[in-house]
Protein backbone atom coordinates (compact mmCIF):
# COMPACT_ATOMS: atom_id res chain seq x y z
CA UNK A 1 0.00 0.00 0.00
CA UNK A 2 3.09 2.22 0.29
CA UNK A 3 3.18 3.29 -3.40
CA UNK A 4 -0.54 4.14 -3.34
CA UNK A 5 -0.16 6.29 -0.23
CA UNK A 6 2.84 8.00 -1.83
CA UNK A 7 0.83 8.89 -4.97
CA UNK A 8 -2.01 10.35 -2.87
CA UNK A 9 0.40 12.34 -0.70
CA UNK A 10 2.38 13.61 -3.70
CA UNK A 11 -0.83 14.63 -5.50
CA UNK A 12 -1.89 16.76 -2.52
CA UNK A 13 1.57 18.36 -2.23
CA UNK A 14 1.69 19.16 -5.96
CA UNK A 15 -1.78 20.73 -5.79
CA UNK A 16 -0.65 22.99 -2.94
CA UNK A 17 2.50 23.96 -4.84
CA UNK A 18 0.48 24.87 -7.93
CA UNK A 19 -1.53 27.33 -5.85
CA UNK A 20 1.55 29.59 -5.79
CA UNK A 21 1.31 29.89 -9.58
CA UNK A 22 -2.45 30.59 -9.53
CA UNK A 23 -3.23 33.58 -7.30
CA UNK A 24 -6.74 33.74 -8.77
CA UNK A 25 -7.47 30.34 -7.21
CA UNK A 26 -6.29 31.58 -3.80
CA UNK A 27 -8.49 34.67 -4.11
CA UNK A 28 -11.43 32.50 -5.17
CA UNK A 29 -10.98 30.19 -2.17
CA UNK A 30 -10.76 33.20 0.17
CA UNK A 31 -13.92 34.75 -1.29
CA UNK A 32 -15.70 31.40 -1.06
CA UNK A 33 -14.98 31.03 2.65
CA UNK A 34 -15.84 34.70 3.24
CA UNK A 35 -19.27 34.17 1.64
CA UNK A 36 -19.66 30.98 3.70
CA UNK A 37 -18.64 32.47 7.06
CA UNK A 38 -20.45 35.83 6.90
CA UNK A 39 -24.03 34.42 7.15
CA UNK A 40 -22.98 32.39 10.20
CA UNK A 41 -21.48 35.45 11.87
CA UNK A 42 -24.59 37.56 11.25
CA UNK A 43 -26.78 34.70 12.39
CA UNK A 44 -25.00 34.30 15.71
CA UNK A 45 -25.61 31.48 18.15
CA UNK A 46 -29.39 31.87 18.30
CA UNK A 47 -31.95 31.29 15.56
CA UNK A 48 -35.58 32.29 15.17
CA UNK A 49 -37.61 29.23 16.17
CA UNK A 50 -40.96 30.82 15.26
CA UNK A 51 -40.44 30.28 11.52
CA UNK A 52 -38.82 26.86 11.76
CA UNK A 53 -40.14 24.00 9.69
CA UNK A 54 -40.59 20.43 10.85
CA UNK A 55 -37.70 18.01 10.51
CA UNK A 56 -39.92 15.70 8.46
CA UNK A 57 -39.75 18.26 5.65
CA UNK A 58 -35.95 18.08 5.77
CA UNK A 59 -36.12 14.27 5.73
CA UNK A 60 -38.43 14.35 2.69
CA UNK A 61 -36.07 16.69 0.84
CA UNK A 62 -33.05 14.53 1.61
CA UNK A 63 -34.83 11.30 0.70
CA UNK A 64 -35.96 12.74 -2.64
CA UNK A 65 -32.45 14.00 -3.35
CA UNK A 66 -30.92 10.63 -2.47
CA UNK A 67 -33.38 8.81 -4.74
CA UNK A 68 -32.31 11.14 -7.54
CA UNK A 69 -28.58 10.52 -6.95
CA UNK A 70 -28.90 6.75 -6.61
CA UNK A 71 -31.22 6.55 -9.62
CA UNK A 72 -28.84 8.60 -11.78
CA UNK A 73 -25.92 6.42 -10.68
CA UNK A 74 -27.88 3.27 -11.46
CA UNK A 75 -28.71 4.57 -14.95
CA UNK A 76 -25.04 5.42 -15.49
CA UNK A 77 -24.04 1.95 -14.30
CA UNK A 78 -26.39 0.32 -16.81
CA UNK A 79 -25.03 2.38 -19.70
CA UNK A 80 -21.56 3.89 -19.47
CA UNK A 81 -20.57 3.10 -15.91
CA UNK A 82 -18.23 5.23 -13.80
CA UNK A 83 -14.62 5.16 -12.81
CA UNK A 84 -12.66 5.98 -9.69
CA UNK A 85 -9.53 6.48 -11.78
CA UNK A 86 -8.06 9.14 -14.06
CA UNK A 87 -5.75 8.54 -17.02
CA UNK A 88 -2.76 9.38 -14.82
CA UNK A 89 -3.88 6.59 -12.47
CA UNK A 90 -4.16 4.25 -15.45
CA UNK A 91 -0.61 5.08 -16.57
CA UNK A 92 0.94 4.96 -13.10
CA UNK A 93 -1.02 2.37 -11.13
CA UNK A 94 -2.37 -0.13 -13.64
CA UNK A 95 1.08 -0.73 -15.12
CA UNK A 96 2.79 -1.12 -11.72
CA UNK A 97 3.37 -4.46 -9.94
CA UNK A 98 0.69 -3.68 -7.35
CA UNK A 99 -2.21 -5.99 -6.51
CA UNK A 100 -5.61 -5.05 -7.90
CA UNK A 101 -7.02 -5.04 -4.36
CA UNK A 102 -4.69 -2.23 -3.29
CA UNK A 103 -5.45 -0.29 -6.48
CA UNK A 104 -9.17 -0.59 -5.73
CA UNK A 105 -8.63 0.73 -2.20
CA UNK A 106 -6.58 3.59 -3.66
CA UNK A 107 -9.42 4.46 -6.04
CA UNK A 108 -11.98 4.39 -3.21
CA UNK A 109 -9.87 6.74 -1.07
CA UNK A 110 -9.49 9.17 -3.98
CA UNK A 111 -13.22 9.02 -4.68
CA UNK A 112 -13.95 9.85 -1.05
CA UNK A 113 -11.76 12.93 -1.44
CA UNK A 114 -13.57 13.94 -4.62
CA UNK A 115 -16.92 13.54 -2.86
CA UNK A 116 -15.78 16.01 -0.20
CA UNK A 117 -14.65 18.52 -2.84
CA UNK A 118 -17.87 18.14 -4.87
CA UNK A 119 -19.95 18.68 -1.73
CA UNK A 120 -18.11 21.82 -0.60
CA UNK A 121 -20.87 24.07 -2.01
CA UNK A 122 -23.28 22.48 0.46
CA UNK A 123 -21.50 24.42 3.20
CA UNK A 124 -23.58 27.41 2.12
CA UNK A 125 -26.65 25.54 3.35
CA UNK A 126 -25.54 25.46 6.99
CA UNK A 127 -27.04 28.91 7.61
CA UNK A 128 -30.28 27.85 5.89
CA UNK A 129 -30.47 24.62 7.90
CA UNK A 130 -30.05 26.54 11.13
CA UNK A 131 -32.61 29.19 10.18
CA UNK A 132 -35.29 26.93 8.69
CA UNK A 133 -34.99 23.82 10.89
CA UNK A 134 -33.38 25.24 14.10
CA UNK A 135 -30.43 22.88 13.82
CA UNK A 136 -27.24 23.43 15.77
CA UNK A 137 -23.99 23.92 13.88
CA UNK A 138 -22.96 20.35 14.76
CA UNK A 139 -26.17 18.87 13.37
CA UNK A 140 -25.99 21.09 10.28
CA UNK A 141 -22.45 19.87 9.58
CA UNK A 142 -23.66 16.30 10.10
CA UNK A 143 -26.28 16.82 7.36
CA UNK A 144 -23.47 17.90 5.00
CA UNK A 145 -21.45 14.80 5.96
CA UNK A 146 -24.40 12.53 5.13
CA UNK A 147 -24.69 14.32 1.78
CA UNK A 148 -21.00 13.62 1.11
CA UNK A 149 -21.60 9.95 1.90
CA UNK A 150 -24.52 9.97 -0.53
CA UNK A 151 -22.30 11.29 -3.35
CA UNK A 152 -19.60 8.71 -2.60
CA UNK A 153 -21.88 5.68 -2.23
CA UNK A 154 -23.79 6.62 -5.40
CA UNK A 155 -20.52 6.30 -7.32
CA UNK A 156 -19.92 2.89 -5.76
CA UNK A 157 -23.42 1.80 -6.82
CA UNK A 158 -22.67 2.85 -10.39
CA UNK A 159 -19.37 0.96 -10.41
CA UNK A 160 -20.74 -2.30 -9.03
CA UNK A 161 -23.82 -2.20 -11.29
CA UNK A 162 -21.62 -1.67 -14.34
CA UNK A 163 -19.28 -4.50 -13.34
CA UNK A 164 -22.22 -6.83 -12.68
CA UNK A 165 -24.19 -6.10 -15.87
CA UNK A 166 -21.48 -5.24 -18.40
CA UNK A 167 -21.89 -7.39 -21.50
CA UNK A 168 -24.96 -9.23 -20.19
CA UNK A 169 -28.23 -7.84 -21.54
CA UNK A 170 -30.33 -10.17 -19.39
CA UNK A 171 -28.74 -8.85 -16.19
CA UNK A 172 -29.19 -5.26 -17.37
CA UNK A 173 -32.88 -5.83 -17.99
CA UNK A 174 -33.33 -7.53 -14.61
CA UNK A 175 -31.62 -4.69 -12.71
CA UNK A 176 -33.44 -2.01 -14.71
CA UNK A 177 -36.95 -3.36 -14.22
CA UNK A 178 -36.33 -4.28 -10.57
CA UNK A 179 -35.20 -0.72 -9.84
CA UNK A 180 -38.18 0.77 -11.70
CA UNK A 181 -40.67 -1.40 -9.80
CA UNK A 182 -39.03 -0.56 -6.46
CA UNK A 183 -39.07 3.17 -7.26
CA UNK A 184 -42.76 3.10 -8.20
CA UNK A 185 -43.60 1.20 -5.00
CA UNK A 186 -41.68 3.72 -2.86
CA UNK A 187 -43.32 6.73 -4.56
CA UNK A 188 -46.79 5.18 -4.27
CA UNK A 189 -46.19 4.37 -0.59
CA UNK A 190 -45.08 7.94 0.18
CA UNK A 191 -47.99 9.52 -1.73
CA UNK A 192 -50.56 7.24 -0.05
CA UNK A 193 -48.96 7.75 3.36
CA UNK A 194 -48.88 11.53 3.07
CA UNK A 195 -52.54 11.61 2.08
CA UNK A 196 -53.49 9.60 5.17
CA UNK A 197 -50.79 10.33 7.76
CA UNK A 198 -49.00 13.44 6.56
CA UNK A 199 -45.23 13.89 6.63
CA UNK A 200 -44.87 11.28 9.41
CA UNK A 201 -44.72 8.65 6.66
CA UNK A 202 -41.06 9.50 6.06
CA UNK A 203 -40.11 7.99 9.44
CA UNK A 204 -41.69 4.59 8.88
CA UNK A 205 -39.74 1.33 8.72
CA UNK A 206 -40.53 0.73 5.04
CA UNK A 207 -38.78 3.97 4.05
CA UNK A 208 -35.71 3.19 6.17
CA UNK A 209 -35.51 -0.22 4.44
CA UNK A 210 -35.12 1.30 0.95
CA UNK A 211 -31.60 0.40 -0.27
CA UNK A 212 -28.98 3.14 0.13
CA UNK A 213 -31.46 6.07 0.23
CA UNK A 214 -33.38 4.70 3.21
CA UNK A 215 -30.23 3.60 5.01
CA UNK A 216 -28.65 7.05 4.73
CA UNK A 217 -31.94 8.62 5.82
CA UNK A 218 -31.83 6.37 8.88
CA UNK A 219 -28.39 7.72 9.76
CA UNK A 220 -29.70 11.27 9.38
CA UNK A 221 -32.86 10.69 11.44
CA UNK A 222 -30.89 8.79 14.06
CA UNK A 223 -28.82 11.84 15.00
CA UNK A 224 -31.31 14.67 14.41
CA UNK A 225 -34.09 12.84 16.29
CA UNK A 226 -31.78 11.24 18.91
CA UNK A 227 -32.85 7.74 17.84
CA UNK A 228 -29.55 6.00 18.51
CA UNK A 229 -30.89 2.51 17.87
CA UNK A 230 -31.88 3.54 14.34
CA UNK A 231 -28.50 5.26 13.94
CA UNK A 232 -26.62 2.10 14.95
CA UNK A 233 -28.66 -0.15 12.65
CA UNK A 234 -28.42 2.19 9.65
CA UNK A 235 -24.69 2.76 10.14
CA UNK A 236 -24.11 -0.98 10.39
CA UNK A 237 -26.08 -1.62 7.20
CA UNK A 238 -24.18 1.10 5.29
CA UNK A 239 -20.79 -0.22 6.45
CA UNK A 240 -21.83 -3.77 5.55
CA UNK A 241 -22.96 -2.61 2.10
CA UNK A 242 -19.68 -0.79 1.37
CA UNK A 243 -17.61 -3.74 2.57
CA UNK A 244 -19.79 -6.13 0.55
CA UNK A 245 -19.25 -4.07 -2.62
CA UNK A 246 -15.49 -4.06 -2.05
CA UNK A 247 -15.54 -7.79 -1.28
CA UNK A 248 -17.50 -8.61 -4.43
CA UNK A 249 -15.13 -6.52 -6.56
CA UNK A 250 -12.10 -8.24 -5.03
CA UNK A 251 -13.42 -11.81 -5.14
CA UNK A 252 -15.38 -11.93 -8.38
CA UNK A 253 -13.83 -9.05 -10.35
CA UNK A 254 -10.04 -9.20 -9.85
CA UNK A 255 -9.67 -7.59 -13.30
CA UNK A 256 -12.25 -4.89 -12.57
CA UNK A 257 -9.86 -2.23 -13.88
CA UNK A 258 -10.51 -3.51 -17.39
CA UNK A 259 -14.09 -2.29 -16.93
CA UNK A 260 -12.80 1.04 -15.61
CA UNK A 261 -10.27 1.56 -18.39
CA UNK A 262 -12.76 2.54 -21.12
CA UNK A 263 -14.63 4.83 -18.73
CA UNK A 264 -11.37 6.52 -17.68
CA UNK A 265 -10.43 7.07 -21.32
CA UNK A 266 -13.87 8.45 -22.16
CA UNK A 267 -13.80 10.81 -19.16
CA UNK A 268 -10.34 12.02 -20.15
CA UNK A 269 -11.31 12.67 -23.78
CA UNK A 270 -14.53 14.39 -22.66
CA UNK A 271 -12.49 16.80 -20.52
CA UNK A 272 -10.19 17.45 -23.47
CA UNK A 273 -13.21 18.25 -25.65
CA UNK A 274 -14.46 20.75 -23.04
CA UNK A 275 -11.01 22.38 -23.12
CA UNK A 276 -11.28 22.85 -26.86
CA UNK A 277 -9.53 19.74 -28.25
CA UNK A 278 -12.00 18.74 -30.95
CA UNK A 279 -9.90 15.76 -32.06
CA UNK A 280 -10.60 14.10 -28.69
CA UNK A 281 -14.29 13.80 -29.62
CA UNK A 282 -13.46 11.04 -32.10
CA UNK A 283 -11.80 8.97 -29.35
CA UNK A 284 -14.92 8.80 -27.16
CA UNK A 285 -16.42 5.32 -27.49
CA UNK A 286 -20.19 5.42 -27.74
CA UNK A 287 -22.94 2.97 -28.43
CA UNK A 288 -24.60 4.07 -31.67
CA UNK A 289 -28.33 3.45 -31.97
CA UNK A 290 -30.14 4.06 -35.21
CA UNK A 291 -33.70 5.37 -35.01
CA UNK A 292 -36.26 6.39 -37.55
CA UNK A 293 -37.28 9.91 -36.60
CA UNK A 294 -40.22 11.58 -38.29
CA UNK A 295 -39.57 15.07 -39.58
CA UNK A 296 -40.69 17.85 -37.27
CA UNK A 297 -40.83 21.40 -38.59
CA UNK A 298 -40.64 24.67 -36.73
CA UNK A 299 -40.98 27.28 -39.45
CA UNK A 300 -38.75 25.51 -41.96
CA UNK A 301 -35.41 26.01 -40.24
CA UNK A 302 -33.84 28.72 -42.41
CA UNK A 303 -30.77 30.76 -41.47
CA UNK A 304 -30.31 31.17 -37.74
CA UNK A 305 -33.52 29.25 -36.97
CA UNK A 306 -31.97 26.12 -38.52
CA UNK A 307 -29.99 25.62 -35.29
CA UNK A 308 -33.15 25.49 -33.19
CA UNK A 309 -34.75 23.10 -35.72
CA UNK A 310 -31.70 20.80 -35.67
CA UNK A 311 -31.55 20.82 -31.87
CA UNK A 312 -35.20 19.75 -31.71
CA UNK A 313 -34.50 16.86 -34.08
CA UNK A 314 -31.47 15.81 -32.01
CA UNK A 315 -33.49 15.92 -28.79
CA UNK A 316 -36.26 13.83 -30.33
CA UNK A 317 -33.76 11.33 -31.67
CA UNK A 318 -32.13 10.99 -28.25
CA UNK A 319 -35.25 10.93 -26.02
CA UNK A 320 -38.18 10.26 -28.42
CA UNK A 321 -39.96 13.41 -27.28
CA UNK A 322 -39.12 17.07 -27.70
CA UNK A 323 -41.01 18.21 -24.61
CA UNK A 324 -40.59 15.32 -22.17
CA UNK A 325 -37.40 13.48 -21.26
CA UNK A 326 -36.16 10.95 -18.74
CA UNK A 327 -36.08 13.61 -16.02
CA UNK A 328 -39.73 14.59 -16.59
CA UNK A 329 -40.98 11.71 -14.42
CA UNK A 330 -38.76 12.89 -11.57
CA UNK A 331 -39.99 16.49 -11.88
CA UNK A 332 -43.59 15.30 -11.91
CA UNK A 333 -42.96 13.21 -8.77
CA UNK A 334 -41.39 16.24 -7.08
CA UNK A 335 -44.38 18.35 -8.13
CA UNK A 336 -46.76 15.82 -6.57
CA UNK A 337 -44.64 15.81 -3.41
CA UNK A 338 -44.70 19.60 -3.22
CA UNK A 339 -48.47 19.54 -3.67
CA UNK A 340 -48.94 17.04 -0.84
CA UNK A 341 -46.71 18.98 1.55
CA UNK A 342 -48.41 22.27 0.58
CA UNK A 343 -51.74 21.01 1.97
CA UNK A 344 -50.69 22.34 5.36
CA UNK A 345 -49.00 25.53 4.16
CA UNK A 346 -48.64 27.13 0.72
CA UNK A 347 -45.21 28.42 1.73
CA UNK A 348 -43.81 24.99 0.95
CA UNK A 349 -44.48 25.64 -2.76
CA UNK A 350 -42.23 28.71 -2.60
CA UNK A 351 -39.66 26.69 -0.65
CA UNK A 352 -39.72 24.07 -3.41
CA UNK A 353 -39.28 26.84 -5.98
CA UNK A 354 -36.20 28.13 -4.18
CA UNK A 355 -34.65 24.68 -3.81
CA UNK A 356 -35.20 23.76 -7.47
CA UNK A 357 -33.76 27.10 -8.63
CA UNK A 358 -30.69 26.46 -6.47
CA UNK A 359 -30.27 22.92 -7.83
CA UNK A 360 -30.71 24.22 -11.38
CA UNK A 361 -27.62 26.38 -10.92
CA UNK A 362 -25.50 23.21 -11.01
CA UNK A 363 -27.49 21.34 -13.67
CA UNK A 364 -27.08 23.71 -16.63
CA UNK A 365 -23.83 22.06 -17.67
CA UNK A 366 -23.09 21.61 -21.37
CA UNK A 367 -25.95 23.07 -23.43
CA UNK A 368 -26.64 22.79 -27.15
CA UNK A 369 -25.09 26.24 -27.55
CA UNK A 370 -21.88 25.00 -25.90
CA UNK A 371 -21.70 22.20 -28.46
CA UNK A 372 -22.34 24.62 -31.33
CA UNK A 373 -19.49 26.87 -30.25
CA UNK A 374 -17.06 23.98 -30.72
CA UNK A 375 -18.14 23.57 -34.36
CA UNK A 376 -17.59 25.89 -37.29
CA UNK A 377 -21.15 25.91 -38.70
CA UNK A 378 -22.59 28.62 -36.46
CA UNK A 379 -19.82 31.03 -37.50
CA UNK A 380 -20.45 30.47 -41.23
CA UNK A 381 -24.22 31.05 -41.34
CA UNK A 382 -24.82 34.46 -43.00
CA UNK A 383 -27.24 35.81 -40.45
CA UNK A 384 -27.35 38.28 -37.57
CA UNK A 385 -25.03 37.23 -34.68
CA UNK A 386 -27.78 38.10 -32.20
CA UNK A 387 -30.30 35.85 -33.99
CA UNK A 388 -27.78 33.00 -34.20
CA UNK A 389 -27.02 33.22 -30.48
CA UNK A 390 -30.73 33.47 -29.63
CA UNK A 391 -31.84 30.48 -31.73
CA UNK A 392 -28.87 28.36 -30.62
CA UNK A 393 -29.86 29.00 -26.98
CA UNK A 394 -33.61 28.60 -27.46
CA UNK A 395 -33.66 24.80 -27.23
CA UNK A 396 -32.11 24.99 -23.74
CA UNK A 397 -35.06 27.09 -22.53
CA UNK A 398 -37.85 24.74 -23.67
CA UNK A 399 -37.13 21.97 -21.13
CA UNK A 400 -36.96 24.28 -18.05
CA UNK A 401 -40.37 25.68 -19.00
CA UNK A 402 -41.85 22.16 -19.22
CA UNK A 403 -40.11 21.23 -15.95
CA UNK A 404 -41.71 24.26 -14.30
CA UNK A 405 -45.15 23.07 -15.42
CA UNK A 406 -44.50 19.60 -13.98
CA UNK A 407 -43.25 21.09 -10.71
CA UNK A 408 -45.80 23.80 -9.95
CA UNK A 409 -49.02 22.71 -11.66
CA UNK A 410 -49.68 19.58 -9.48
CA UNK A 411 -50.05 21.71 -6.29
CA UNK A 412 -53.01 23.44 -7.97
CA UNK A 413 -54.96 20.16 -8.19
CA UNK A 414 -53.65 18.52 -5.01
CA UNK A 415 -53.61 21.33 -2.44
CA UNK A 416 -55.70 24.04 -4.10
CA UNK A 417 -52.74 26.32 -4.72
CA UNK A 418 -53.93 29.39 -6.72
CA UNK A 419 -53.58 28.81 -10.47
CA UNK A 420 -52.36 32.38 -11.09
CA UNK A 421 -49.50 31.95 -8.62
CA UNK A 422 -48.65 28.62 -10.23
CA UNK A 423 -48.40 30.18 -13.71
CA UNK A 424 -46.23 33.00 -12.35
CA UNK A 425 -43.89 30.51 -10.64
CA UNK A 426 -43.60 28.54 -13.90
CA UNK A 427 -42.59 31.70 -15.76
CA UNK A 428 -40.17 32.69 -13.01
CA UNK A 429 -38.59 29.22 -12.94
CA UNK A 430 -38.02 29.36 -16.71
CA UNK A 431 -36.60 32.89 -16.43
CA UNK A 432 -34.14 31.83 -13.72
CA UNK A 433 -32.85 29.07 -16.00
CA UNK A 434 -32.47 31.70 -18.74
CA UNK A 435 -30.23 33.63 -16.37
CA UNK A 436 -28.08 30.53 -15.81
CA UNK A 437 -27.73 30.12 -19.58
CA UNK A 438 -26.78 33.81 -19.82
CA UNK A 439 -24.06 33.32 -17.21
CA UNK A 440 -22.80 30.35 -19.24
CA UNK A 441 -22.64 32.52 -22.37
CA UNK A 442 -20.68 35.21 -20.51
CA UNK A 443 -18.20 32.56 -19.35
CA UNK A 444 -17.60 31.51 -22.96
CA UNK A 445 -17.30 35.12 -24.07
CA UNK A 446 -14.68 35.95 -21.42
CA UNK A 447 -12.70 32.75 -21.00
CA UNK A 448 -13.41 30.62 -24.06
CA UNK A 449 -12.56 26.99 -23.30
CA UNK A 450 -8.97 27.18 -22.16
CA UNK A 451 -9.24 28.02 -18.48
CA UNK A 452 -9.30 26.29 -15.11
CA UNK A 453 -12.67 24.62 -14.62
CA UNK A 454 -12.65 25.37 -10.89
CA UNK A 455 -12.21 29.11 -11.49
CA UNK A 456 -14.84 29.11 -14.24
CA UNK A 457 -17.36 27.38 -11.97
CA UNK A 458 -16.76 29.88 -9.17
CA UNK A 459 -17.02 32.94 -11.45
CA UNK A 460 -20.06 31.40 -13.16
CA UNK A 461 -21.69 31.21 -9.72
CA UNK A 462 -20.89 34.88 -9.07
CA UNK A 463 -22.23 35.99 -12.47
CA UNK A 464 -25.45 34.03 -11.91
CA UNK A 465 -25.96 35.77 -8.56
CA UNK A 466 -25.14 39.15 -10.15
CA UNK A 467 -27.64 38.66 -12.99
CA UNK A 468 -30.34 37.51 -10.57
CA UNK A 469 -29.89 40.53 -8.29
CA UNK A 470 -31.94 43.04 -10.38
CA UNK A 471 -34.88 40.62 -10.58
CA UNK A 472 -34.70 39.94 -6.85
CA UNK A 473 -34.59 43.66 -6.06
CA UNK A 474 -37.43 44.71 -8.37
CA UNK A 475 -39.49 41.65 -7.40
CA UNK A 476 -39.31 42.45 -3.70
CA UNK A 477 -39.96 46.15 -4.36
CA UNK A 478 -43.09 45.64 -6.48
CA UNK A 479 -44.29 42.81 -4.25
CA UNK A 480 -44.22 45.17 -1.25
CA UNK A 481 -45.74 48.12 -3.15
CA UNK A 482 -48.70 46.09 -4.43
CA UNK A 483 -48.85 43.72 -1.41
CA UNK A 484 -48.88 40.78 -3.83
CA UNK A 485 -46.45 37.87 -4.04
CA UNK A 486 -47.66 37.05 -7.56
CA UNK A 487 -46.84 40.54 -8.86
CA UNK A 488 -43.40 40.32 -7.26
CA UNK A 489 -42.61 37.01 -9.00
CA UNK A 490 -44.09 38.29 -12.29
CA UNK A 491 -41.90 41.41 -12.24
CA UNK A 492 -38.88 39.25 -11.36
CA UNK A 493 -39.65 37.01 -14.36
CA UNK A 494 -39.88 39.97 -16.74
CA UNK A 495 -36.63 41.43 -15.41
CA UNK A 496 -34.88 38.06 -15.82
CA UNK A 497 -36.06 37.73 -19.42
CA UNK A 498 -34.95 41.32 -20.08
CA UNK A 499 -31.54 40.65 -18.52
CA UNK A 500 -31.16 37.55 -20.70
CA UNK A 501 -31.90 39.51 -23.89
CA UNK A 502 -29.41 42.22 -22.88
CA UNK A 503 -26.69 39.62 -22.22
CA UNK A 504 -27.38 37.93 -25.57
CA UNK A 505 -27.14 41.28 -27.35
CA UNK A 506 -23.89 42.28 -25.61
CA UNK A 507 -22.30 38.86 -26.27
CA UNK A 508 -23.60 38.54 -29.84
CA UNK A 509 -20.09 38.74 -31.32
CA UNK A 510 -19.35 35.43 -29.61
CA UNK A 511 -20.65 33.68 -32.77
CA UNK A 512 -19.44 36.31 -35.25
CA UNK A 513 -15.70 35.63 -35.52
CA UNK A 514 -14.29 32.19 -34.75
CA UNK A 515 -10.75 33.64 -34.59
CA UNK A 516 -11.60 35.40 -31.35
CA UNK A 517 -12.32 32.04 -29.68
Amino acid sequence: MGPCIYVIKRSCINWLKKLKEKPAVIVGIAVFFFIFIMPLLFQGNSVDTTRAGGLNILYLIFFGLSLFFVGASLIAGLSTGTSFFTMSDVNLMFTSPISSNKILLYGIIKQMGRSIVVSVFMLFQIANLRANFTLSIFKSVYVIIIYMMLVFISQMVSLVIYSFTNGNQRRKSAVKYTAMILLLIVIAYIVYGMINRGTEVIQEFFIFAVPVSGWLLGMLVGVLSSNFVLLAISTGVIITFVLAVIGVMIKYKPDYYEDCLINSENAYHARQVMKGDRSAQANIKKKIRYKNVKTIKFGGGWGASSFFYRHMVEIKRAERSVLFGTSSVLFLALGVGIGLVAKSDYDFVYAGFGIMCYVGLFLVGVTKLTQELSRHFIYLVPDSPFKKLLYASLSSIVRPFISGILLFLPPVFISGFPIVRSIVLILCFASVNCIYISANIVMHNIFGKHSSMSIIMFIYFLFAVLFLSPAAGFGVLFGILFSSVSIGFLIASLVNFGTTMIVLFICRNLVHNIEFK
